[in-house]
C-alpha cells in the first residue's frame, strides 16, 4: 500500500509541550484516565519524532529514512490505540500537521491531490474529496483536509464510497485492468471509515470474486485481524464483536464538536491552546462567541492567542483599538501583508493588543467591549475565515 507522502514540516514545541503527562499506577482506564494515557502516548511519540528531525535539523526535507522511523513509532505508540484518539490527533495536528502522520497509520484515509494550476504566481490545487477547497499551492493543506474530514466524513464516506465501487465494478466488468486496480485503490484510501459499507457488500455480493476483493480489502483495513480465509458469517461476527473498537468516532455535527472542543479547553490545560486554534477554524458563526469567552480564560497565554484569532478573522471591521490598521482587508495570507510591506507593523500591533489582555484588571473592559460589538454587528460583518489558517 502506497505511503503518505509528507511535504513539509514544522515543529512547535512550545505549545504541544501542553500534551506531555506521565500516567502514574496501574489503574483501571476510566474515561479521564484513558484521555490521560492517550495524550501521554502522543506527546511520547512527538518527543521522539522531533528526535528523529534533530538528526537533521537543517533539512526542510523529510527522508526516506526520517519517514520509515516515524512510521515505526506510529505503530509502537499511537496505531494501536485505534480511532478512539482520533479527536486529540485532530487537535493536535492544527498545530502542527506532522501528527497528520499517525492519523493516516490509523484511519488509512488518503485524499488525492489534483493541481489546478502550476503557473508560479497562480498556484492552484484541491482534492478529489473536498473539491470546494482551493489551496495557492501545489497541494493541500493536511490540517485543513484532516479537520474537515472529521467534521464531514460521517456524510462523506457513502457517498465517496458508492461513486468507487460503481466505477470499479464497471472497469472490472469492462475488462480495463488498470482503471479497475486504481478504482480498487482508491476505494481503499477512503480507509476504516468504509468497513461497515464493506461489510454490507460483502453480504449482498454473488460473485466470488468480487466477494474475495472484498476480504482483502477488508484483511488490509483491519492490519491482518480479518483473516482472508475464514467465512462472511465469521466476518459479520467479528463486526459485531469489534465494532466498537473499529467505528471511527465522527461527531455527529460541527456544533456538536464545537461543544466538546469547549469543554476539553476548559477542562484540560494540555489541550486549550490546539482546541482555541481549531475553534478558530470551524467556519461557524458561533465559535465566535466561543473564542469571546476564553478571553476570559485564566492563562494569559490563552487569552492572548483567542484575542489575536479574533482580530486575524475580523481585521479592520473591529473597534479601532483592535483592528490591525492595515487599512485593508484585502489579504489572505501572511504572504499577502509581506507583499503589502504591513507584515511587522500587523505583528507589533497585534503583540500590543495581546499585552493588554495579560492585565487581569483589563480583561472585563475588553471582553464587554469586544463582545458587545459581536452583537450589534454580527449580522453584517465578514469573517475571514481563511486567515485563521495564518499564524503571525
Amino acid at each position: 500500500m502506497r505511503k503518505k507522502k509528507i511535504i513539509a514540516l514544522s515543529v512547535t514545541i512550545s505549545i504541544l509541550g501542553f500534551i506531555a503527562f506521565r500516567l502514574e499506577g496501574q489503574q483501571e482506564l476510566t474515561d479521564r484516565t484513558t484521555k490521560d494515557f492517550y495524550l501521554q502516548r502522543i506527546a511520547e511519540w512527538y518527543k521522539k519524532v522531533q528526535d528523529i528531525f534533530m538528526e537533521k535539523r537543517f533539512s526542510s526535507e523529510i527522508s526516506e529514512e526520517q519517514l520509515r522511523k516515524i512510521q515505526e513509532l506510529n505503530k509502537k505508540f499511537l496505531t494501536p490505540l485505534g480511532p478512539r484518539v482520533l479527536p486529540y490527533l485532530i487537535i493536535a495536528t492544527q498545530v502542527d500537521h506532522i501528527i497528520g502522520s499517525p492519523i493516516y497509520s490509523i484511519t488509512k484515509f488518503l485524499p488525492h491531490n489534483i493541481i489546478l494550476s502550476r503557473k508560479p504566481k497562480n498556484l492552484l490545487s484541491t482534492t478529489e474529496e473536498f473539491p470546494e477547497v482551493i489551496e495557492k499551492n501545489i497541494s493541500y493543506d493536511a490540517r485543513k483536509i484532516w479537520l474537515l474530514w472529521w467534521i464531514e466524513g460521517k456524510r462523506r464516506t457513502p457517498q465517496w464510497f458508492s461513486e468507487r465501487y460503481v466505477k470499479w465494478l464497471a472497469a472490472k466488468q469492462q475488462g480495463n485492468v488498470q482503471e479497475a486496480q486504481e478504482m480498487y485503490q482508491r476505494l481503499l484510501d477512503i480507509g476504516i471509515a468504509a468497513i461497515p459499507l464493506w461489510l454490507e457488500k460483502l453480504q449482498s455480493e454473488q460473485d466470488k470474486n468480487i466477494r474475495q476483493e472484498i476480504i482483502k480489502a477488508l484483511s488490509y483495513l483491519t492490519d491482518g485481524e480479518i483473516k482472508l480465509n475464514i467465512s462472511p458469517q465469521e466476518y459479520l461476527n467479528w463486526w459485531k464483536t469489534n465494532k466498537e473498537r473499529w467505528t471511527v468516532p465522527f461527531p455527529k455535527s460541527k456544533r456538536e464538536f464545537l461543544e466538546w472542543l469547549e469543554k476539553e479547553g476548559w477542562e484540560e490545560p494540555r489541550l486549550v491552546i490546539p482546541c482555541v486554534i481549531t475553534i478558530s477554524r470551524l467556519e461557524d458563526a458561533e465559535a465566535i462567541s466561543t473564542l469571546l469567552r476564553f478571553l476570559r480564560h485564566p492563562s494569559s497565554l490563552v487569552r492572548g492567542i483567542s484575542l489575536e484569532r479574533i482580530m486575524m478573522l475580523f481585521g479592520e471591521q473591529l473597534p479601532e483599538r483592535y483592528a490591525l490598521g492595515v487599512g485593508t482587508d484585502e489579504w489572505e495570507r501572511v504572504g499577502d501583508l509581506m507583499e503589502m510591506g504591513k507584515y511587522d507593523w500587523v505583528r507589533k500591533r497585534v503583540m500590543e493588543v495581546k499585552k493588554q489582555i495579560e492585565d487581569d484588571k483589563e480583561v472585563d473592559r475588553i471582553v464587554k467591549e469586544l463582545s458587545d460589538w459581536w452583537q450589534e454587528n454580527k449580522e453584517r460583518v465578514k469573517i475571514y475565515w481563511q486567515r485563521a489558517w495564518q499564524n503571525l
